[in-house]
């Protein structure tokens, strides 16, 4: 059997491997779906964003791209170019009439270039031959000349090579924005070293704003431009981190390529993401809030954590429904079979059509089985112990009766004395109480009457060696005792502890008893019993010196007082060598017949 440290129910086998095969691999499935998800989602995030600015930086590109064309159909207008190489000294009192007109067709040339595109904020050209400045703009005309810009020299010294102007401020047009410009000289076809004018065209803020306003990624994220004199273009609402920008300019510097990283503005952390540079040098800075990009994935994080709570909710309480659906009837049965081990076989166990069910129903028969068995085996006992009862009371040795006999016959001749017609008188009362066959049960007084009357027949055949005392209590001799226990003890003192002593031999028989048990005690003075054989007397397969009367020996009535009152009783023997031999019997105090 298995010890109870060791063992483990079924339930908690049960729940053990719902957890190792169902919990535990859900559980890992849900979290690395779970990540490979949030993980998409980032990824996705950041296309998106690559996706949005790299579309955004193509919308900057094809805005300077146009300006680039216009610049080019304004070079190609030969009327333009005649009229930027004229001196007007030459036309006299008609100076001022020709510059005006002149003036009116490139004003009406410019105006049709500066409807072609909304991305054009205005246009300038800065013609050699007059002083003044042929312009068309959205806004009011400033006081200052295009020649202040920085770049105004660069231009005109291109020989007619377009310059893209990066982000600046441009004090020619009357606005607080920054503009990027497109400039390019504009040359004497005829003459290639003569520069005719200066002729640039301005994007500002706003026009460039409109680029990419459709193209925020969360609420709050917003775009810069850098172009290559690390000059930063950004929204009139927005104010980005010097330490930003200072990080941006030093990484252009090294890495060519796009490029991003995590910065903290006013306890936020933003994500920023710089493109590489286009052709003209400029980069599209993304700014984005990083708690608004992880938002959708905390809501699904959040999601998947209930989801796998939820889960584990439902499985625990599958789980322990159908450990109990499996269990009750286990523990059903057990309790079945422990209580047939405790309150003996007569248990029903509750069948049912499964396999726990057909374990139930052979236990039933099994346990009806075996009651039958145990049934036949009492019944089969009790015909045992009657028959091993008439067949003792059947075979008195023929011996012990000759001996009698012959005694009597001899004292008879010897003496004609009346002790003669006594010991007659003891033989007979004697044989009558062993052949009466009535009850298994008599009372101690009567057995008492039995021994009392053997001894005075054993006394008589041995001359009154024996001294034989028997001193009952009255309040014993009414007690029930199995017949017939007593003279086979005293018959085993007679035969094998007197038989190789001299001298006085005595035999006494003393009762004790208490409100349970009744204790008889048969001791002799004979030669003792060896400890090596003491033991085997009282067993069926006992030391064959001590065995020549088994039908009627010690182990024949341990065995019978032991069916007849149980395993507790039966007879005990303590002994010395060449001392004494004292045999107990010890019975129940009531014996039911």
């Amino acid at each position: 059997m298995t010890n109870s440290g060791d063992f483990v129910s079924i339930k908690t086998k049960f729940y053990k491997a719902i957890l190792r095969y169902v919990l535990i691999p859900s559980v890992i499935t849900v979290l690395i779906l779970l990540f490979l998800d949030i993980r998409y989602i980032g990824d996705h995030v950041i296309n998106l964003i690559n996706s949005n600015d790299t579309q955004a930086m193509k919308n900057v590109e094809y805005s300077i791209d146009s300006l680039c064309s216009l610049s080019n159909y304004f070079t190609l207008d030969k009327s333009i170019s005649t009229d930027l190489r004229k001196d007007y000294s030459d036309y006299g009192a008609k100076e001022e009439l020709e510059k005006y007109q002149d003036y009116r067709d490139i004003i009406q040339v410019m105006s049709v270039f500066y409807h072609l595109s909304d991305s054009i904020n205005s246009l300038f050209l800065i013609p050699e031959n007059v002083g003044y400045i042929y312009q068309v703009a959205s806004n009011p005309y400033s006081k200052h000349s295009p020649k202040e810009i920085t770049a105004y020299d660069e231009i005109a010294n291109s020989k007619g090579k377009i310059v893209v102007i990066g982000i600046q401020n441009n004090p020619a047009i009357n606005s607080n924005s920054d503009t990027i410009s497109v400039g390019r000289s504009l040359v004497d076809p005829l003459d290639n070293d003569k520069l005719l004018g200066v002729f640039i065209i301005n994007m500002t803020n706003d026009k460039i704003q409109e680029l990419w306003d459709d193209g925020q990624i969360t609420h709050n994220s917003y775009h810069l431009l850098m172009c290559e004199n690390n000059i930063f273009f950004q929204h009139d609402n927005v104010d980005p981190d010097l330490k930003v920008k200072e990080r941006i300019v030093n990484e252009s510097k090294t890495v060519k390529a796009s490029f991003r990283f995590i910065s903290w503005q006013k306890i936020r952390p933003y994500l920023i993401n710089v493109t590489a540079p286009d052709k003209y040098g400029i980069r599209i800075i993304n700014v984005i809030p990083v708690d608004e990009i992880i938002s959708e994935q905390k809501m699904i994080l959040i999601t998947g954590v209930i989801t796998v709570c939820l889960t584990l909710i439902l499985i625990s309480f599958a789980a322990k429904k159908a450990s109990e659906y499996i269990t009750i009837p286990i523990l059903s049965l057990q309790k079945s079979i422990s209580d047939a081990e405790q309150n003996g076989l007569n248990i029903h166990a509750e069948e049912g059509n499964d396999e726990i069910g057909q374990l139930a129903h052979s236990f039933n028969q099994l346990s009806e089985s075996v009651r039958e068995l145990i049934s036949k085996i009492k019944v089969n006992e009790k015909e045992k112990r009657e028959a091993e009862l008439s067949a003792l009371q059947a075979q008195i040795n023929p011996h012990f009766i000759y001996n009698t006999l012959n005694s009597i016959k001899i004292m008879s001749e010897i003496q004609g004395s009346l002790s003669i017609s006594n010991i007659i008188g003891k033989f007979a009362s004697f044989l009558r109480y062993c052949l009466n066959t009535s009850s298994e049960i008599v009372p101690l007084e009567d057995e008492i009457h039995g021994i009392d009357n053997y001894m005075a027949i054993m006394n008589f055949r041995y001359m009154n060696e024996i001294d034989y005392k028997c001193i009952c209590p009255e309040e014993l001799k009414a007690k029930k005792i199995p017949r017939f226990i007593l003279q086979p003890l005293i018959e085993n003192s007679i035969i094998h502890g007197f038989s190789k002593k001299d001298g006085q031999k005595q035999i006494v028989i003393g009762f004790e008893s208490d409100s349970n048990e009744i204790r008889i005690t048969v001791k002799d003075n004979g030669i003792g019993i060896p400890e090596n054989v003491k033991e085997s007397l009282l067993q069926e397969r006992g030391n064959s010196q001590f065995r020549a009367h088994k039908h009627i020996g010690l182990e024949n009535v341990n065995n019978r007082i032991k069916m007849m009152c149980g395993e507790n009783y039966g007879i005990s023997i303590e002994s010395k060598i060449n001392e004494y031999t004292a045999i107990t019997v010890v019975l129940p105090c009531e014996l039911i017949s």
